[in-house]
């Protein structure tokens, strides 16, 4: 604050004074500039660096600076905004602000799995995976990614071989591909459905025979391919070679039982599915005491005479 006098004298010399004060006041901000927009390349990292964006002048003096985020701090990819505040010595304040945008632009990587091994459903198809990835620069994930068959897609042994996968970085217009080979395993071998014994009568020491495809069911999820017959016996055991108790005639490719009363037979059969899974099945065929009520035995016919002539099939 100044104090300012004025005084006034006549010619008989007479005084008088009056005294005013005046107050200098700074309402002035000070003047502040930041840079323009910043753009940086990310380091391995994936960061960027704030830079001092900055500058200040006052007509008074500036009195202190701030810079939020400060000069040096370490920040992500994408957009940070950061803001230069000065205070000049009287408390009058101004700020500006700058974008830096941190910026991954790298080498595309695209990596695929060398190959991939299915195992094959109830179907006999398998569910396509995911099978590749893709990075850019400092390693985040590129966005434009394609793979054909598509993740989740359901195919049938034998209809693709490879899986393709194409990525591409919008930002620099840089593509890649990869691909996978493809095996749909099959290891589930043939399933016998459950079967009740096969009942024959009347008990005339005829013959029935079926074939094994009647004999036996049975299901594999890619499909049998294969039914061989393996051997029979019967309980209790009975060996001749030219009147055995069941047998297998090659020629007409079923097994022969003979309708012994109170005999039963075990015959067994390799199903082979069409990927070469096996398993082993196996059904009973008996000749009841006495017929079932319900009807269902098979008939017992002269299939084949009682003499050696026969001998087209394999005993037991």
């Amino acid at each position: 604050v100044t104090t300012i006098t004025y005084t006034a004298r006549d010619g008989a010399f007479n005084r008088a004074s009056c005294d005013t004060k005046m107050e200098v006041v700074d309402n002035s901000r000070p003047t502040v500039r930041c840079s323009d927009n910043i753009q940086q390349f990310a380091d391995e990292n994936c960061e960027g660096t704030v830079p001092d964006i900055g500058s200040s002048i006052d007509n008074c003096g500036i009195a202190s600076t701030k810079q939020s985020p400060s000069a040096g701090k370490n920040v992500g990819l994408g957009d940070t905004f950061i803001t230069y505040t000065a205070t000049d010595n009287n408390g009058n304040i101004a700020s500006c602000s700058t974008v830096l945008t941190v910026i991954n632009i790298g080498e595309l990587d695209v990596r695929c799995s060398p190959s991939v091994r299915l195992q094959a459903d109830a179907n006999c198809q398998a569910m396509v995976p995911s099978i590749g990835d893709a990075r850019a620069g400092c390693g985040n994930s590129v966005p434009s990614q394609e793979q054909y068959p598509s993740a989740g897609t359901i195919v049938s042994m034998g209809e693709i071989e490879t899986i393709e996968f194409n990525a591409r970085d919008e930002r620099t217009s840089a593509s890649s591909s990869c691909s996978a080979e493809v095996v749909i395993e099959d290891t589930t071998p043939p399933v016998q459905a459950r079967q009740s014994p096969m009942c024959l009568w009347p008990a005339n020491d005829n013959y029935h025979c079926e074939s094994l495809s009647t004999l036996y069911q049975g299901t594999d999820n890619c499909g049998i391919q294969e039914l061989s017959y393996i051997g029979c016996s019967s309980i209790p055991a009975y060996d001749d070679y030219c009147d055995p108790n069941c047998f297998y005639d090659e020629t007409s490719g079923q097994v022969c039982f003979r309708a012994r009363q109170i005999i039963s037979y075990n015959v067994e059969a390799r199903a082979v599915d069409i990927h070469d899974n096996e398993s082993i099945f196996s059904r009973r065929v008996e000749v009841p005491a006495v017929p079932l009520d319900d009807g269902s035995c098979v008939s017992a016919s002269a299939v084949f005479d009682s003499s050696c002539g026969k001998g087209k099939g394999k005993g037991k």
